[in-house]
C-alpha cells in the first residue's frame, strides 16, 4: 500500500537520511526505532512532503498504492493528506488553534474532507473521542491549552483517525502518555490496523516489539542489520 525506495534527506548539504527503503501492506503495523537525530521523523514528514524549506528529497520513490507522491502536484498531495494518509505529530497539541474550542475545530476538521451534516461530523468527532477514552463532550467545549500532554496526544490521534484512513503514520504516538493509556492507544490501533498500514516511530522499544509486525533499525540516516550489535544491544537480545 505503501513504499519508499531509495529515500535520501538533505538538510542544505548535509545527508540526514541514505538510501531507506520500506513497504507496508494494509495489516500492517512497521515501527521504526532509533536514537534521537537518526531521521526518524524525517522520514515520515517526506512521505507527505512536510519536510521544512532547507531540507531537500534525493531521488526518492515514494508511493501510495502505485501512485507516486513525489511527482504530484500539492493540490492532488492535500486531497490524500488526512483522507488517504494521516500523520500524527509528536507533539500533536501544536497543531490545534489554541484560541477555537476543539469541538469547532473537529467538526470543522471532518467537514472539509467528508460531505457530512455538522450534526453527523460532531457525533463522528465525539465516537473518535471516546475510543480514545476521553471524556467527548468536555473536550468538545474546552480549548487545547486545558489538556494535558497526554490529553492532547489522545485528541490528536482522534483527528487522525476520524477520516478512516488507509495509512497512519505516528511520530511517538504514546510518549506522553500513562502505562494505562499506553496500553489503550495500542489496542486500537491493533483493533483498526487490518484495513490499514501503520508506520510508527518511538523510543518504546518494548511498546515496538509488543505491537509491530516488523521493526526497521535506525542509526544516523542508516538502516541498521538487526543481526549487528548495535541492533541487538537496542533490542535487548
Amino acid at each position: 500500500m505503501l513504499s519508499i525506495n531509495n529515500l535520501t534527506i538533505m538538510y542544505e548539504d548535509k545527508v540526514i537520511v541514505s538510501n531507506f527503503n520500506i513497504k507496508i501492506e494494509k495489516g500492517e503495523i512497521v515501527s521504526i526505532v532509533g536514537e534521537s537525530g537518526s531521521g526518524k521523523t524525517s522520514i515520515l514528514r517526506s512521505i507527505l512532503k512536510l519536510l521544512p524549506i532547507s531540507a531537500k528529497i534525493v531521488n526518492a520513490d515514494i508511493r501510495y498504492k502505485d501512485q507516486s507522491l513525489i511527482d504530484i502536484t500539492e493540490e492532488e498531495l492535500n486531497k490524500i493528506r488526512g483522507n488517504n494518509i494521516a500523520l500524527l505529530f509528536q507533539d500533536s497539541g501544536l497543531s490545534i488553534n489554541p484560541i477555537r474550542k476543539i469541538g469547532n475545530q473537529f467538526i470543522q476538521y471532518i467537514r472539509v474532507h467528508k460531505q457530512i451534516s455538522k450534526k453527523e461530523a460532531e457525533k463522528l468527532a465525539i465516537e473518535q473521542l471516546d475510543k480514545m477514552n476521553l471524556d467527548a463532550k468536555h473536550i468538545m467545549k474546552t480549548y487545547i491549552y486545558n489538556l494535558s500532554g497526554g490529553m492532547k496526544q489522545r485528541v490528536g490521534l482522534a483527528f487522525a483517525m476520524s477520516l478512516d484512513p488507509d495509512a497512519l503514520l505516528l511520530d511517538e504516538p504514546t510518549s506522553a502518555l500513562d502505562k494505562e493509556t499506553q496500553s489503550l492507544v495500542m489496542k486500537e490501533l491493533i483493533r483498526v490496523k487490518e484495513n490499514k498500514a501503520i508506520l510508527m516511530i518511538t523510543h518504546n522499544i518494548r511498546l515496538a516489539l509488543e505491537v509491530s509486525d516488523r521493526i526497521i533499525i535506525l542509526k544516523d540516516g542508516q538502516q541498521i542489520d538487526k543481526e549487528s550489535e548495535y541492533a541487538k544491544q537496542l533490542l535487548g537480545k
